[in-house]
């Protein structure tokens, strides 16, 4: 008895390619998204942090910290 197997769809090593590269690239865009509209929370939430574990004799110091947030 002989076989004989073909692929197709997402078992295709080029759609499967295509599929993941396409995919990465939305996600991406979906974590900018976020962070664009979430990274001044996480910003305020780490000078927060930064106010509580150092002994600040100005405010201005924390502020002065600058804080990215990278998708």
């Amino acid at each position: 008895m002989r076989l004989s197997l073909t692929t197709a769809g997402l078992l295709d090593p080029r759609q499967l390619a295509a599929w993941s590269s396409e995919r990465r690239r939305a996600v991406h865009a979906a974590v900018t998204r976020g962070m664009k509209t979430g990274g001044r929370d996480v910003r305020d939430a780490a000078r927060a942090e930064m106010r509580s574990a150092f002994e600040v004799k100005r405010n201005s110091f924390v502020a002065s910290m600058g804080v990215k947030v990278f998708d």
